[in-house]
């Protein structure tokens, strides 16, 4: 992000600036309390104020940094940015380690920044001050709670100085009754009357008698503003005490008619100037020539200035100004009220002049408020793609949506813009209705249009339409198409099993994107290959392609830099260094929700939930998997794919933990039934179709019918194995191990964990066997060390890892376990052997010679004790109770 260095300094102070020593005598007190808070109305003299501290603390040896909002500098990363520059211009070397995570990792919250910022801050006894001027910019929560912890957990030596129209939300109180707030506010800001007198009279050059004098600091309150705007009009004024006795009202109204009153007072040159430069947020002397005609313009900003006429300096050099913002918008008023045709004309010309300067964003906002439409687009259209290179999706949605629709639907490039920026920010159903209107211009085959329903399929998970769609696009496309065609090709290919043309197409998409410096394009084309290594189980690979940046162009842009956060975040996890992995995905998840692919964030949000259980919070779990599940629901996924992923996670997560009959009400969202036979699997890998049949087998092995389980399981393995899908094969080998376990049978059990050892360890996938539960911890407990030094090294990291024996599962038995046997008749108990030897109703109608109608009625008996509901949990209870073996 390009920082404006001016935003860094304090403004030029004039020279017969009002001292007030009052005031000054408050920037003792700081030396006792962690917070100054000023804040008051605009037009208080506030900035001024903080100018003249700023000044006075740095002869007195204190380091000091200043930074001054505005509104763009609301969004918590822009703020962050803006912060640590600020800070480093005057302390340097300070927050590099914070700054290197920003870069890498963009937080959702930056507050997860701070224990790198305070202990930067202890560094040294030298004391410290940042001012913050205009921080009402800054007033969203995020930045609220960061700049609280930053006093609150600040050394001594650093003491905070707040200056906004209104109180920021942070815990005053608390403060106060620390003794660490000192607020300055309106009451102290006023003018007195001897600094009101001086002001006219030394700053203004304007003589007034004692009886006028009192009579105007009365009416004014002491409000410098308005003292300001006094002074203009007293300059010309034959009779001032007509002017002073009109001086009344509030605040409003008396800035209104002042303001009304120095605007019709002004030469016909400065009035003109005035008006037709009042549309620009900043202002230099060549875009007001701009604007103006007039070749004196640089003269005319410093006699404004000289005049205090509500310009301000944004800069040492006096480049760059803006007006004071009350005064902006009144003056806005009155050229829309007095010059109504050139309006259009000045924000087109304003529009032009800051594209040929390069300020390409600010040229599109000034062409939108022109309401030009045609120069708008022209303007909006070579912009889109820079703007989509750098992932700012929600940018060029919001310039897009600003045209009127019947301009956009007869546009074929905004029409492609904005479905493609729709797609990336999971709002597939808008970028299909987009997409239909491009086809009604275009046709069905016009390459575009494949394209973007590729995109929108890659949105919705839904892979087996994306090869077709994109096998008729040409090889001429644009370089950014290019590589955006090869990326959702790769990321297809890859859900295929296509790896080896996976790897070609993403390789050249990364290859296109680099070229056109598209970091989003070549984050993505990362991200892909990284979720083929997490299928491969290649966890060094996958973390090494994202913690090396500099094969990829640098970017902390806010939707480039989540991605390879949460790709190592996944990492991590795997390798079980939870510390390290919760704040790069609780950070950057949230990030994607606003623009990333949907696996990624479904990866993101499961691993979110497995983090909480580690702290035993059930709920946190099930949040973050239904939060996944709405996410899919209302951006129009491919809800039997991502069901898949987040379901069969969590019956997996809630048998191993115990909780048998929540992860069998779970499984039925799945359509697994584990009192039914198993579907035969197709043959080949099949990601919906399989993981029911795994979460069908791992059902049989918690529910006390391993024996049903392994040949599905060594059929799944075969086509893992034969799909090259490492982790899954990985998980039906670790499942098979638990159901011999169940069968006792403890030669296969370690010849099996052999085999998922020598397939786990290259890649130390330590949480794919952690995250099976106690059965397989058992398991590693009790094995052989292998005699190869790599499987005996993984072995003991395992182990190392191992909850404490003791403590259990995380999870709770259904209440069934404590249940005397003498509760149940001896008839329910017979029926209960039938159903573990997997018999059907019928059969043991047939061998018990009673109905069918009557078994039925006895399991729902059962089923009742029990506290289940269906037949594998009643077995799974009658095991645990020693009825059946």
């Amino acid at each position: 992000m390009n920082i404006i260095q001016t935003k860094l300094s304090p403004p030029p102070l004039r020279a017969k600036a009002v001292e007030r020593r009052q005031l000054h005598s408050a920037l003792k007190g700081t030396e006792l309390c962690k917070l100054t808070l000023v804040s008051a109305p605009a037009g208080f003299g506030k900035t001024t104020l903080l100018a003249q501290w700023y000044r006075i603390a740095a002869a007195q040896g204190v380091r000091c940094a200043w930074l001054g909002l505005d509104h763009d500098d609301a969004e918590p990363l822009r703020f962050l940015s803006y912060f640590l520059a600020a800070c480093r211009r005057q302390w340097p070397g300070f927050g590099s380690a914070a700054l290197q995570r920003l870069e890498s990792a963009a937080p959702a919250d930056i507050a997860e920044l701070l224990p790198e910022l305070i202990e930067d801050l202890g560094q040294g006894t030298t004391r410290r001050m940042l001012f913050i001027d205009d921080a009402h910019h800054g007033g969203q929560p995020a930045i609220a709670h960061f700049l609280e912890l930053l006093c609150s957990l600040s050394p001594p030596t650093f003491h905070l100085v707040l200056a906004g129209r209104i109180r920021p939300n942070l815990p005053l109180a608390a403060f106060r009754v620390r003794n660490q707030l000192q607020e300055i506010t309106s009451k102290q800001l006023r003018f007195d009357r001897t600094e009101s007198e001086h002001f006219l009279r030394s700053v203004h050059g304007i003589e007034l008698t004692e009886d006028q004098m009192d009579s105007l600091h009365e009416h004014s309150e002491g409000w410098v503003a308005g003292l300001q705007l006094a002074s203009l009009s007293l300059r010309e004024q034959a009779r001032p005490d007509d002017f002073i006795a009109a001086f009344s009202g509030n605040l409003r109204d008396v800035a209104e008619y002042l303001a009304t009153d120095v605007l019709d007072k002004q030469p016909a040159a400065v009035r003109a100037f005035l008006l037709r430069t009042c549309i620009l947020d900043r202002l230099n002397a060549a875009i007001c020539a701009e604007l103006t005609g007039s070749t004196e313009t640089r003269d005319l900003l410093e006699e404004l200035e000289d005049q205090n006429l509500f310009l301000l300096p944004l800069d040492g050099e006096r480049n760059w100004y803006r007006y004071h913002q009350l005064f902006q918008e009144f003056l806005q008023g009155q050229l829309r009220r007095r010059l109504p045709g050139e309006v259009v004309g000045l924000y087109r010309r304003a529009a032009d002049w800051f594209n040929g300067a390069g300020y390409a964003a600010e040229a599109v906002e000034y062409a939108l408020l022109s309401g030009d439409i045609q120069r708008t687009i022209e303007l909006i259209v070579p912009q889109m793609q820079q703007e989509m290179m750098a992932g700012r999706m929600p940018r060029v949605n919001d310039w897009i949506g600003r045209i009127p629709e019947q301009d956009r639907n007869a546009n074929s490039s905004l029409l492609k813009a904005n479905a493609t920026a729709l797609y990336h920010m999971n709002r597939p159903d808008e970028a299909a209705r987009i997409t239909d209107q491009l086809e009604r211009l275009e046709g069905a085959d016009n390459p575009n249009v494949r394209l973007l329903r590729a995109g929108i399929s890659i949105c919705r998970d839904d892979i087996e339409p994306i090869l077709g769609h994109l096998a008729a696009c040409p090889t001429d496309m644009s370089r950014f198409d290019l590589g955006t065609v090869n990326n959702i090709r790769g990321y297809a290919q890859t859900e295929l099993a296509r790896y080896d043309e996976a790897r070609a197409s993403l390789a050249l998409a990364r290859s296109h994107h680099s070229a056109m410096g598209s970091s989003f394009g070549v984050v993505y084309a990362d991200c892909f290959l990284g979720l083929m290594d997490l299928a491969h189980g290649n966890l060094d690979a996958c973390y090494g392609r994202f913690s090396e940046p500099d094969n990829r162009p640098r970017s902390a842009e806010t939707y480039v830099a989540p991605v390879p956060a949460v790709m190592r975040g996944l990492v991590l996890y795997e390798w079980n260094h939870p510390a390290e992995a919760a704040p790069l995905l609780r950070a950057n998840v949230p990030l994607l929700e606003q623009v990333g692919h949907i696996k990624l964030l479904t990866l993101g949000c499961i691993a979110l939930g497995k983090l909480a259980l580690r702290g035993g919070d059930w709920d946190r779990l099930h949040h973050h998997f239904d939060h996944c599940l709405e996410l899919g629901a209302a951006r129009g996924a491919h809800l039997d794919r991502l069901k898949s992923l987040v379901e069969s996670e969590r019956v997996r997560i809630l048998a191993a933990g115990g909780q048998l009959n929540d992860a069998l009400h779970r499984a039925q969202s799945l359509h697994v039934d584990p009192d039914a036979p198993a579907p035969r699997p197709s043959g080949h890998w099949e990601r919906v179709a399989c993981l029911r049949l795994l979460t069908w087998c791992r059902l049989q092995v918690a529910g006390g019918s391993p024996v049903r389980a392994l040949p599905m399981l060594r059929q799944l393995q075969s086509l893992a194995q034969n799909a090259r899908r490492s982790r899954r094969l990985l998980e039906c080998l670790l499942v098979e191990i638990s159901a011999h376990r169940a069968m006792r049978d403890e030669p296969a059990a370690g010849r099996i964990l052999q085999e998922a050892l020598r397939l786990g360890a290259p890649g130390r996938q330590v949480m794919a066997f952690l995250d099976e539960g106690t059965r397989l911890h058992d398991a590693l407990r009790a094995a052989e060390m292998p005699h190869e030094d790599a499987l005996a090294h993984f072995l003991k990291l395992l182990r190392d890892a191992l909850p404490d024996a003791a403590a259990g599962s995380t999870g709770t038995l259904p209440s069934a376990h404590a249940m005397p046997r003498e509760d149940f008749s001896a008839r329910e108990r017979e029926i209960l052997r039938h159903v573990a030897a997997g018999h059907s109703n019928s059969v043991i109608g047939d061998q018990l010679q009673i109905s069918e109608n009557t078994v039925k009625w006895h399991l729902k008996n059962l089923f009742q004790k029990l506290e289940v509901r269906n037949r594998t949990a009643a077995v799974a209870a009658a095991r645990r109770m020693h009825w059946i073996l």
